[in-house]
């Protein structure tokens, strides 16, 4: 079962009501499970988020790559998924160094504080899920022009192995 949500800009309450109780269900259920709501507004799913971060409009991409930043600098990620599984880590990580929380602080409206606790609880919960906007993120989605949060959602929950499915073994013949 899922154990940390991360909404980006999205609320359920308006842009999906069929979708609310579902939402208060598993908050109900899994009481342990962690709600994360990146939002300029305070919705009614911030309002039952574990965490609100009220965003400056249009910097989404910042925040995920200082959560990168905080997940690879911390040592938070997969290291045998990454190894095994993805191209381009390096480049991503030379890339995340750029985005320390102070200076996405700035960029973002957040206080550098809750960007770097925001991103270990994103972390340390798996499995783990984010949706942006009205497409929800998958494991090798290709990005359209206007998402880039999107893919770098996506990015950031391969580099955490969030995403590892069951089938996928290190013994297992994939050619």
């Amino acid at each position: 079962m899922l154990h940390c949500l991360v909404l980006l800009g999205r609320d359920y309450t308006e842009s999906n009501p069929v979708r609310r109780r579902p939402m208060q269900k598993w908050r109900t259920q899994k009481p342990e499970a962690r709600l994360i709501v990146v939002d300029p507004r305070q919705t009614e799913m911030a309002k039952m988020a574990d965490m609100w971060l009220q965003i400056r409009p249009g910097t989404d991409t910042a925040l995920l790559m200082a959560w990168i930043h905080v997940i690879i600098a911390r040592g938070l990620y997969d290291r045998e998924f990454v190894e095994q599984w993805t191209y381009g880590f390096e480049q991503l990580k030379q890339r995340a160094v750029e985005y320390t929380p102070e200076r996405v602080a700035e960029i973002t409206w957040i206080p550098a504080d809750q960007i770097i606790t925001s991103a270990i609880a994103y972390a340390g919960n798996k499995p783990d899920a984010s949706t942006a906007g009205w497409r929800p993120i998958s494991l090798g989605a290709m990005p359209r022009a206007s998402s880039k949060p999107s893919f770098v959602c996506t990015r950031s929950q391969e580099t955490c192995g969030a995403w590892r499915p069951d089938w996928l073994r290190r013994d297992q013949d994939l050619s």
